[in-house]
């Protein structure tokens, strides 16, 4: 019997009802059904209105995937891996379960609107993960953990105990099994490639595609004499370097047209100009003007310490009901202000960008002067962006450079021989380590006149 989700990429995503019973009852906790509540995009459908999709849907495409990848190495039958408890024999189902419970779960602890919630409440969404996952009052620690006679017949009991240490040592880039955390979290993991192919459908991007079977199979796992003779996954040179090709560019394209585009952008810096105004009214004792109340977040604000539990509540739903609220209801001008702009789609205005810096000292001064006039403390009407972007990189993992853990993709040929991506295309070397950067300046949109002849535009 088969557990099946329509699904807008794969069509069709089936569970297995007894040996992805684990899986099966993990989306229905609490936790995991949070997540139909917080957008894979955060604010990119004020860009886009069809990115309405969740890390719901993502979470359990990247399972699926997760799944599709291992079924296609050549694996041996079982395989062996050591921790601090010694040595553990897995199977080849219970490892490919561990695998697809950890892509399921890797998005666990994201909060409401993504990173622009994490930059100002200075949350960490992997942190969060790991304790979601190893709490005990939680339904997916109690879940996993749980005396269960149908999961024992899945997966012993003496091996599921370990499963919360062992995500969280994959989601962490330490599992013993390096091909493991390659499927995970890698330049061609199930991650990205479901939220590449994911996020272009719901953006209607269509020219941010790549062919993602032939991608799988050509795919397999062999040993990699330039990594410490580690096993790791490998691509067949011949007939896969074109669809890796077309997967990083892809990836490329992403980045420029979605994930930082402009207007994307604006509506991130005027979520975070909101939470910094909360932090304010919060640090200078005037929460009373931060009407109605919503304790979880002012918890935060105050950098309390607040359980898991209590984190949970947060969701987009949560906090796009009270930026309503205080955009009618707020005592302060100013928060009141953003929150009104946020709902009605008025997020802060592009002044001008470049590759370069954008203005002098005596612009910059000239900006300074002209809220000052105004009475008004510029950094919520008027803000930088940075931003940077590598499309290929040599030393990525877990944004960690080490001898063995490069974080190449490998190419190999019919003879056996072993070529790093960028060494063996041309399209790759040219954007390997090419880092592009961009910097832009927006204002409140009531300012943008005023402001575009202070800067000269």
């Amino acid at each position: 019997m088969k557990k099946v989700f329509r699904d807008p990429i794969y069509n069709l995503i089936a569970f297995d009802k007894e040996k992805d019973l684990l899986l099966l009852r993990l989306i229905d906790t609490t936790e995991f059904q949070r997540l139909r509540r917080i957008r894979q995009l955060g604010v990119s459908w004020i860009t886009y209105p069809t990115a309405e999709h969740t890390r719901f849907s993502h979470s359990i495409g990247t399972a699926f995937l997760a799944g599709k990848i291992f079924d296609k190495l050549e694996l041996n039958i079982a395989d062996n891996l050591n921790d601090e408890d010694g040595e553990h024999t897995l199977s080849r189902d219970q490892l490919k379960l561990l695998l697809q419970t950890t892509a399921l779960l890797h998005d666990i602890g994201h909060g409401p609107f993504s990173h622009a919630f994490e930059t100002v409440m200075d949350q960490n969404h992997e942190e969060w993960s790991v304790k979601i996952i190893t709490d005990k009052s939680t339904h997916i620690n109690q879940v996993i953990l749980a005396d269960d006679k149908e999961l024992d017949e899945v997966i012993p009991y003496k091996i599921r105990k370990n499963f919360p240490k062992w995500i969280c040592d994959i989601l962490n880039g330490v599992f013993d099994l390096h091909y493991i955390k390659e499927i995970i979290s890698s330049q061609l993991d199930a991650d990205r490639m479901d939220y590449l192919l994911r996020d272009a459908y719901m953006c209607g991007v269509k020219y941010a595609r790549f062919d993602l079977d032939w991608i799988i199979n050509n795919l397999n796992i062999g040993e990699i004499k330039h990594e410490n003779n580690r096993k790791g996954i490998i691509v067949n040179a011949e007939k896969g370097i074109y669809s890796l090709e077309s997967f990083i560019i892809s990836r490329y394209h992403m980045y420029e047209q979605v994930y930082f585009h402009k207007t994307t952008r604006a509506a991130e810096k005027l979520i975070q100009a909101i939470f910094m105004r909360l932090k304010y009214l919060v640090d200078n004792k005037e929460e009373e003007k931060i009407i109605p109340r919503e304790d979880t977040i002012l918890a935060l604000l105050n950098k309390d310490s607040i359980s898991v539990q209590e984190y949970l509540k947060l969701d987009d739903f949560l906090l796009i009901t009270y930026i309503k609220k205080w955009s009618e209801e707020s005592e302060d001008k100013i928060l009141r202000h953003l929150c009104s702009n946020f709902i009605n789609r008025n997020p802060h205005k592009l002044v001008s960008e470049s590759e370069d810096n954008l203005f002098t000292g005596e612009e910059w001064e000239s900006v300074i002067n002209f809220f000052r006039e105004k009475q008004l403390d510029y950094k919520y009407f008027y803000v930088i962006d940075y931003y940077t972007d590598v499309p290929y990189k040599n030393d990525y993992l877990f944004g960690k450079k080490t001898s063995e853990d490069a974080g190449h993709i490998w190419l190999k040929d019919n003879k056996g021989k072993l070529t790093e991506l960028a060494e063996a295309s041309d399209i790759i070397k040219s954007l390997r380590n090419n880092i592009k950067k961009k910097t832009r300046v927006y204002c409140d949109r009531k300012f943008y006149k005023e402001l575009k002849e202070i800067m000269g535009g």
